[in-house]
């Protein structure tokens, strides 16, 4: 496939390999984060991901989060829907689809620290703003909390890709969404960053 397709790729490493892919005129892009969360991984935390995805034309059309210390899958599969996997020794031994959290945490929302403190600020006047500079839950958990339903929302400016790809599963969720700061539905680009995107 890679062969005869011209691919974009994009990964946190610069490495001469990525040289063996075309990608002049690609439609498609490969993402590749092999540890999402290297700082957690160093520390010996079990808060780090292996995260895998195809996008084109603004769209992210498959992606894997694999947490292999929780020996647990997130796909977002071809079929368009998202399930959570269990695994052992890298093969699933169940899937199960992902259904929309219920008894969703309404007052609590995340915000990163790209997002301006009048923003947040007339955020608090309504919500539980919890922030990723007080350093207790970065982006990655904040999606997964979000997918349980202990978040409302998140609130990101600037996130890269491929540190937000559980948030292309939670805007494949029955209720879920990916809008910008104006509520419009966001174009997932062909690598880099999304300038704005509110997960919910």
């Amino acid at each position: 496939f890679f062969e005869k397709t011209p691919i974009h790729i994009d990964a946190e490493e610069d490495t001469p390999s990525k040289n063996l892919f075309l990608s002049e005129g690609a439609d498609i892009t490969l993402v590749l984060d092999p540890i999402d969360g290297t700082l957690q991984y160093i520390n010996g935390s079990k808060e780090w991901a292996i995260c895998i995805a195809l996008l084109s034309q603004g769209k992210v059309l498959t992606a894997l989060v694999y947490l292999p210390m929780y020996k647990t899958l997130y796909l977002l599969d071809s079929d368009g829907r998202v399930y959570v996997c269990e695994s052992e020794h890298l093969k699933i031994t169940h899937k199960k689809l992902l259904e929309s959290p219920t008894g969703i945490q309404k007052e609590t929302i995340y915000v990163n620290h790209g997002v301006s403190g009048k923003m947040i600020e007339r955020l608090s006047e309504k919500f539980k703003v919890v922030k990723d500079v007080d350093g207790e839950v970065d982006w990655s958990q904040a999606l997964l909390k979000c997918i349980s339903g202990e978040y409302a929302a998140s609130i990101l400016l600037k996130p890269q890709i491929r540190d937000v790809l559980i948030g292309a599963m939670i805007e494949k969720l029955s209720n879920g969404y990916a809008v910008d700061f104006k509520g419009e539905s966001i174009d997932w680009p062909n690598g880099g960053r999304i300038p704005e995107v509110i997960f919910g």
